[in-house]
């Protein structure tokens, strides 16, 4: 791992676009998010909205689990195979940002003297 002094915590806010998201439930930079619900509550479109109109540059979405359980009708399996999915796609992306060494551009944080 690359070297730090501390770990800052994300606290620049990250502007969704979506006014009720943004006053009630605001999300920061280089955090996390998660909407939960039941069926039929809107939770991929909002999902949509968010990777559409905030101001990120890249947006990691898998959807299968939903796809291969129900639509599908492979049940437990489908679930299965959707995480084995999730798992190779962020493996890839964080293997190409690796061999490319784009990440080294990037710190956050405070640099050691």
């Amino acid at each position: 791992a690359r070297p730090y002094a501390e770990k800052m915590p994300p606290s620049v806010p990250m502007i969704t676009g979506q006014r009720v998201i943004d006053a009630l439930f605001p999300i920061a930079k280089g955090g996390t998010a998660c909407i939960p619900g039941p069926f039929g509550s809107g939770k991929t479109v909002t999902q949509h909205q968010l990777a559409k109109w905030s101001d990120v540059d890249i947006v990691i979405y898998v959807g299968c689990g939903y796809l291969f359980c129900n639509v599908i009708g492979l049940g437990i399996t489908g679930i299965w195979l959707a995480m084995m999915i999730d798992e190779l796609t962020r493996g890839s992306i964080t293997g190409y940002a690796w061999i490319t060494k784009k990440w080294q551009k990037k710190f956050i944080g405070t640099p050691q003297k």
